[in-house]
C-alpha cells in the first residue's frame, strides 16, 4: 500500500466534516504508532492505511472523538476509548509490518547497500508489531506463505505460461490485502460486513499493485528490476508498454469503484471515497498518478522527518513547548505547531513574532501543495 489514495474535500459545506474525518484516522493512527512503538515509525504513515481505519471505523458505527485524538497536534497526549482503540493498534501494528516488507523488498529489488543494512537488522519494534498483529488474530505466517509466493512469482519460479498475465501477478497482492481489510473490520466489531470488505480490500490491493507497476514501468526498466508490465509486453515499445499499463490500472480502478457501491458506508464517506478513485482515474488518463500521488506523500513525509528529528535532538524543546500549551503546541508559531509544520516562513514568524501577520503556515499544515509554503 502505497498512499495514493489521497484525501478527497467535496461540497464547501462538508469540507470541514471532511477534514475532521479524514485527519482523526490519520492522526489516530499516526499517534498510535508513536505510543507503541517509538516516535520515528510515525514517518512513512500513508493514506491507505489511514483510509482503512476511517472506513472500517465507518462500517462498526465508530466515531473519533476530536477533545482524545486532537488532530494536528502532534505531540499531545492521546487516548483511545475502548471501541476505537483496539483498531488503531491493528493500523499501527500493519503499519509497522508493511514498513518492514517495503525494506525487504527494497534489498530483494534494489540490491544497493542500505537496504540490505537495513533489511539485515532485527528490530524490537518490528518483533512487537508482528506479535500485536497475532494478538489480534492475524496469521502472520499465512501472510508470509502469500508474499513469499508473491515473490517466487514475480521470479519466475513455478509460472506457468498462463500466468503470465497482469491479474496472476497481482493476485496474491490482492488476497492479503483483502485479508487485512477483513480482519480490520473485524477488530472493529463489524464481523457481518467482513465479507464485501475482504472482497473490497482485494479490488484495492489489485489496483494499487497494477497501478505501482504503471508508474516504475521506466524506472525498473532502467534498474534492471522486475515490472509485470516488461515481462508481459516483451515484444511491444517502451510507449505501447505505458499505454497498455495505464489501460490495465484504470480498469483495476473502476472494479474497485464499482464495489465500493456495497460498502455500507455514510453518505459522506461514500462521497469521499468514490471521489478519490475517480481523482486517480483521471490522474492515470493524464501522466499517471505519480506525479501528483507520490511527491504529495515524500512532501508530507518530509514534514514529519523534520518533527522527528526535532523531537529526536530537541527533546527538551518539545517538553517545553507541550507542557507550555497542550493543545497548540505551536501557539508562538502563527497558530501552527513548527515542529510538525516546519516550513521555512513558520521559522521566520518564531524568530519575529511581528512577521506572522504574513505567515502562511496555516496553509502549509492544511494544504500539503500550497505553492506558498516554502519547504526544507
Amino acid at each position: 500500500m502505497i498512499g495514493i489514495l489521497k484525501p478527497a474535500y467535496l461540497r464547501q459545506n462538508d469540507e470541514e466534516l471532511l477534514k475532521d474525518q479524514h485527519w482523526l484516522s490519520y492522526c489516530g493512527a499516526c499517534k498510535s504508532i508513536g505510543n507503541e512503538y517509538g516516535q520515528i515509525y510515525r514517518i512513512g504513515l500513508n493514506y491507505d492505511l489511514a483510509l482503512l481505519g476511517q472506513l472500517s471505523a465507518d462500517l462498526a458505527g465508530i466515531s473519533f472523538d476530536k477533545s482524545n485524538i486532537k488532530p494536528r497536534k502532534c505531540f499531545s497526549k492521546t487516548t483511545f476509548p475502548e471501541e476505537s482503540e483496539k483498531l488503531m493498534r491493528y493500523i499501527a501494528a500493519l503499519h509497522l509490518f508493511w514498513y518492514q516488507a517495503k525494506i525487504k523488498d527494497n534489498a530483494e529489488d534494489e540490491k544497493t547497500w542500505y537496504w540490505r543494512l537495513l533489511n539485515s537488522g532485527t528490530n524490537a519494534s518490528f518483533q512487537k508489531a508482528r506479535h500485536d498483529l497475532k494478538d489480534l488474530g492475524v496469521d502472520i505466517n499465512w501472510v508470509q506463505l502469500r508474499l513469499k509466493k508473491q515473490r517466487e512469482r514475480e521470479l519466475g519460479f513455478g509460472l506457468m505460461k498462463s500466468d503470465n498475465t497482469v491479474g496472476a501477478y497481482a493476485q496474491i497482492s490482492g488476497e492479503v490485502t483483502g485479508y487485512f481489510f477483513k480482519q480490520a473490520v473485524m477488530i472493529a466489531g463489524a464481523p457481518s460486513q467482513a465479507e464485501v470488505f475482504e472482497a473490497f480490500g482485494k479490488k484495492i490491493g489489485r489496483a494499487i499493485y497494477i497501478t505501482d507497476a504503471a508508474d516504475d514501468l521506466e524506472e525498473d526498466r532502467l534498474n534492471d528490476c522486475f515490472n509485470p508490465f516488461e515481462r508481459i509486453y516483451t515484444m511491444e515499445t517502451a510507449e505501447r508498454k505505458k499505454a497498455l499499463a495505464r489501460e490495465r490500472a484504470i480498469e483495476a480502478w473502476n472494479e474497485v469503484y464499482e464495489l465500493a457501491g456495497f460498502l455500507t458506508l455514510s453518505s459522506l464517506n461514500r462521497q469521499q471515497l468514490t471521489t478519490r478513485v475517480n481523482r486517480i482515474i483521471e490522474q492515470i488518463r493524464g501522466v499517471g498518478c505519480e506525479s501528483d500521488c507520490k511527491q504529495s506523500s515524500a512532501r508530507q513525509n518530509l514534514r514529519k522527518v523534520a518533527a522527528a528529528t526535532t523531537a529526536i535532538l530537541f527533546p527538551a524543546a518539545v517538553t517545553a513547548q507541550s507542557q507550555s500549551n497542550p493543545d497548540d503546541c505551536g501557539d508562538t508559531c502563527c497558530g501552527c505547531c513548527f515542529l510538525s509544520c516546519f516550513c521555512g516562513c513558520c521559522l521566520a514568524a518564531c524568530a519575529s513574532p511581528s512577521s506572522s501577520a504574513n505567515c502562511a503556515c496555516d496553509a502549509c499544515c492544511d494544504i500539503p501543495d500550497d505553492p506558498n509554503c516554502r519547504w526544507y
